[in-house]
């Protein structure tokens, strides 16, 4: 049976599991060796390679860590797997369809977003938006469901 931790361990978890790019982790119980296993996403840059304005952008890809706590709950190290080459043609095969769709705010050519073909796809309220940070980096952000 693994040793019970310290309250705030599970705090210091998330911040180192966070501090290593992990975003919204669900955390496996510890177990008697102090191995904890976390599921969450990682931003990734992916390129939609039949769509030139959707080059080098950063999109949120599933991700799972391993941390080693030590015997008081104190995180000893945190190790990131990348994500998986199937993940990341999902989501490359995902961010096309929502450019072909017209779902993504952001990329000029109107509120629906470049892209969309009008005669063949209903009119719709971008889910995700393409950011630009002030360093450059595009991102790829949800901002909410369409109602067609």
């Amino acid at each position: 049976m693994a040793k019970p931790k310290p309250p705030d361990s599970a705090q210091r978890l998330q911040q180192a599991l966070a501090a290593a790019g992990l975003e919204g982790a669900q955390i496996q119980p510890t177990d008697a060796s102090g191995l904890s296993v976390a599921h969450g996403s990682v931003w990734q840059k992916v390129s939609v390679a039949d769509v030139a304005d959707l080059q080098d952008i950063e999109v949120q890809v599933p991700a799972q860590a391993r941390a080693r706590l030590d015997g008081d709950g104190a995180v000893l190290a945190v190790e990131l797997t990348q994500p998986s080459s199937e993940d990341l043609e999902e989501v490359i095969s995902f961010v096309r369809g929502l450019a072909k769709r017209g779902e993504i705010a952001g990329r000029g050519g109107g509120a629906g977003g470049a892209g969309r073909d009008a005669r063949k796809l209903p009119s719709r309220r971008p889910t995700h938006e393409l950011i630009t940070s002030e360093d450059g980096t595009r991102r790829l952000l949800r901002r909410g469901f369409s109602g067609t």
